[in-house]
């Protein structure tokens, strides 16, 4: 599965292969936590089949990784470089698949923390300020 990626990836390759392993590593994706309780029940099949097909692995893991590479001053930056690097991927990643393969390079030491990115990658802002509690 290593040949669709490019040479300068194969270090990714990891990444790919072990992307069920989060849990492992980062606490709040522990199997253990009450809300992957849920998950785990409420599903046929695994949420992480679901969020992160086979498939789409191979071509997501080197999109996020080169999203990491860049320093951003802002948020626009981080769309404009979000839709060149879809097509030079051809991918169009959900705001979800990028945090989570984020969040493995960053646990797995293969990426630096990106707080610009991290900003971009919340799909849905908390709302408290709204009025809506």
């Amino acid at each position: 599965s290593c040949s669709s990626l490019r040479p300068d990836y194969k270090l990714l390759q990891g990444v790919v292969d072990d992307i069920e392993d989060i849990g492992n590593f980062d606490p709040i994706f522990s199997k253990n936590e009450s809300w992957m309780q849920r998950e785990m029940k409420t599903n046929c099949v695994t949420w992480l089949s679901e969020l992160l097909p086979e498939q789409e692995r191979n071509k997501l893991v080197p999109f996020v990784y080169d999203m990491c590479q860049e320093t951003y001053n802002n948020l626009d930056e981080v769309k404009d470089l979000y839709m060149k690097l879809r097509k030079k991927h051809q991918t169009c990643a959900k705001k979800a698949q990028m945090n989570y393969v984020y969040r493995v390079m960053l646990n797995k030491g293969l990426v630096e923390k990106n707080p610009t990115l991290e900003q971009y990658l919340v799909a849905k802002a908390v709302r408290s300020l709204s009025g809506v509690l």
